[in-house]
């Protein structure tokens, strides 16, 4: 495993666990979810790109559903 993976999980996983608390605080349902999965999509995937581009898609679903009305 490479210190950008390492980065990257910690980053993702620490972000996924603020969103999930946000969400379960304000009762957002799409803030827990995409947290959950930002917390647990790394154990999937090993590849440092991917995993850079899904975590930074899935932290960008809540607030781009906005204005997509998701």
């Amino acid at each position: 495993m490479s210190p950008a993976n390492i980065f990257f999980i910690t980053v993702f996983s620490f972000t996924g666990f603020a969103y999930f608390r946000f969400g379960k605080k304000q009762q957002r349902f799409l803030y827990m979810v995409s947290g959950m999965s930002l917390m647990v999509y790394p154990y999937f995937v090993s590849k440092t790109v991917y995993i850079a581009l899904i975590g930074i898609a899935l932290m960008l679903l809540p607030l781009l559903s906005k204005w997509i009305e998701f």
